[in-house]
């Protein structure tokens, strides 16, 4: 039975999120409705009251990872002064959840290798990709226009290596080096990649003798 004063939706959201971290501790084949019920503090049968089937449940709880990533990098644009601060801001957040929350990097790889088969899945995946490319190109556009971005630069190509960025991290923290390439490196790393981005003011004459 739910617990008295837990409504549907919050007892569906907190077993999405406890889905996830099992999916990415023991990969989406190992784990069972039971672990996750067990981590969620309920019965497995209250799982298959809000979800039909394992698959469902992973499918759905990755989407919901994406879901929230792509509506955090929106956020955290809206509130940026500009453009390139908004790349920054954004990049910032990418990393450091990936520091804090070290699952995530394991489920967006369980995720990108059931795409292969799951034709579900490669959708949803898709989508989120699709959703956040178009949303740091745009961001490079307007820094473009805004004079903060350098216009020789292609948007497209920019937002693919700005993102391969975070890939990289993501991997050093799976196999377990990141105790060699800390938070504060990674960060380091981002504003140098950034900084080459930027329009660079012209010296002054006293500054060029």
């Amino acid at each position: 039975m739910p617990r008295k004063g837990f409504k549907s939706a919050d007892r569906r959201m907190q077993i999405l999120e406890k889905a996830g971290i099992a999916f990415a501790q023991y990969g989406p084949e190992a784990t069972r409705v039971k672990d996750i019920a067990e981590l969620c503090g309920v019965d497995e049968a209250l799982i298959y009251q809000h979800f039909a089937s394992k698959e469902d449940l992973y499918f759905e709880a990755m989407q919901h990872l994406n879901e929230n990533m792509v509506a955090d990098w929106i956020g955290i644009a809206k509130k940026a002064k500009n453009s390139f601060e908004a790349l920054r801001l954004i990049y910032q957040h990418r990393l450091g959840e990936v520091y804090e929350y070290r699952h995530l990097p394991a489920a967006a790889m369980y995720a990108y290798l059931a795409s292969i088969t799951d034709e579900r899945m490669r959708k949803a995946s898709t989508d989120a990709f699709l959703k956040a490319q178009n949303l740091i190109e745009g961001l490079v556009r307007k820094g473009q226009k805004e004079g903060i971005i350098r216009k020789d630069l292609n948007p497209a190509s920019v937002a693919s290596w700005i993102r391969s960025y975070p890939l990289f991290v993501d991997l050093a923290v799976i196999l377990g080096v990141d105790e060699a390439f800390p938070l504060e490196s990674a960060m380091q790393h981002l504003e140098n990649l950034l900084e080459t981005l930027k329009v660079k003011s012209p010296k002054s004459p006293s500054a060029r003798k």
